[in-house]
């Protein structure tokens, strides 16, 4: 039984976790208390004791998931210093990272399309995807402030354009539409930003091994 505070905070996470995986495969609908204890390995009392209701316990799991992915992309930040290459290391982020591609994006397609049907599952996927698309508005005002990019690249402009073609390319590789894998989401943003940016390619970095959606 959980006692301390670092062990409710590790069952909390734990059972967040599990439903995040539960959404990725059944959506938001299909995410019941049953499934979660399932995956989780705990009792529907638990899972109560903790959030009380199934739409509390969805609501956590987006707010934990946008957490979750921040403190990833800070701890890959920290150790990338170059401007242009955090970006590179950015855009991997994007496709795949500690979480699988089809758990990560999995989980935030299902979100998405719950969100018109629910209004709080709106502004919370909202809040959460605000603090994302700050991710990239920082890294690009940090290389425009360096000198690496030109000085009129907007970066907030620039980071809707970004988010755009990574949530349209995420749907299209979750589907399998247009033959397309998450090797061919990674080069074909690492082209776009660099298209975007006036740089080379080669310029980004080769950041395959570490990134996270």
């Amino acid at each position: 039984h959980a006692v301390t505070d670092e062990a409710i905070a590790r069952l909390r996470g734990s059972i967040l976790q599990h439903t995040s995986h539960v959404i990725a495969i059944r959506g938001v609908d299909g995410c019941s208390l049953t499934a979660v204890a399932r995956a989780a390995g705990c009792s529907i009392g638990m899972i109560q004791h903790h959030f009380q209701t199934r739409d509390a316990l969805v609501l956590a799991s987006i707010a934990y998931r946008g957490e979750q992915a921040t403190d990833e992309w800070r701890r890959i930040s920290e150790a990338v210093t170059d401007p242009i290459r955090r970006i590179g290391a950015l855009l991997s982020f994007v496709v795949e990272g500690e979480e699988s591609f089809a758990d990560a994006w999995g989980f935030w397609v299902q979100a998405y399309a719950a969100a018109p049907r629910d209004e709080e599952v709106r502004r919370t996927i909202s809040a959460a995807l605000q603090v994302w698309r700050t991710l990239f508005v920082t890294a690009l005002a940090a290389a425009r402030d360096t000198g690496r990019i030109a000085a009129d690249l907007d970066p907030e402009r620039n980071a809707s354009y970004v988010v755009a073609a990574a949530d349209g390319l995420a749907m299209q590789t979750l589907g399998g539409f247009y033959g397309g894998d998450i090797t061919t989401m990674r080069s074909t943003l690492i082209g776009l930003v660099a298209q975007l940016l006036g740089i080379d390619e080669q310029s980004l970095g080769s950041f395959q091994g570490s990134s996270a959606g």
